[in-house]
């Protein structure tokens, strides 16, 4: 039988392996753009970010910056996001390219945070007679992730929000 000081380590030694794992897979942000750099801080982090002008009042964020690229073969358009009492990011969201089927959009980007975040937090799906939505949620030690596909009459939008921890964001 191990002693108690041997088996305390034991313990302590594997909550310090998780937490380290954890946030390892945590992104602190999305990509090379990390919580709470500055507007000049992410136009250096990201290669090809161009100005949104005028910029976009989200709600508790101000959307400053905007990119697009390919994820999964899919074009997708970014906009970084700005608490705008600090001017430091605390949000990001990515919406796919016009043309893109949104059932294979979010099936796919599902697919992709799953393989990279692992199982959700949290999956909901609301259906009334003109109305479809489905949320998925990652809670990481310092990023939630929200994908979200919305269904309502003639609008169709999936979107994926990577948001810094604590901030304050539109309920589950």
């Amino acid at each position: 039988m191990k002693s108690p000081s041997l088996l305390r380590y034991s313990v302590l030694a594997a909550l310090v392996a998780s937490s380290a794992w954890s946030q390892a897979d945590d992104p602190g942000g999305l990509w090379n753009a990390k919580w709470n750099m500055t507007l000049s801080e992410v136009r250096t982090a990201v290669p090809g970010v161009a100005a949104v002008d005028p910029p976009v009042r989200n709600f508790s964020t101000v959307s400053r910056l905007k990119t697009s690229g390919s994820i999964n073969g899919f074009r997708m358009d970014v906009m970084y996001e700005f608490n705008p009492q600090v001017d430091q990011l605390c949000a990001a969201t990515i919406t796919p390219g016009p043309g893109i089927d949104r059932r294979t959009a979010f099936y796919a980007l599902k697919q992709g945070l799953v393989e990279r975040y692992g199982k959700p937090t949290d999956e909901d799906t609301t259906e009334q007679s003109a109305y479809f939505e489905k949320v998925v949620l990652w809670s990481l030690p310092a990023t939630t992730i929200r994908l979200d596909w919305l269904e309502m009459g003639s609008v169709s939008n999936v979107s994926v929000r990577y948001s810094a921890r604590g901030m304050v964001d539109l309920p589950m």
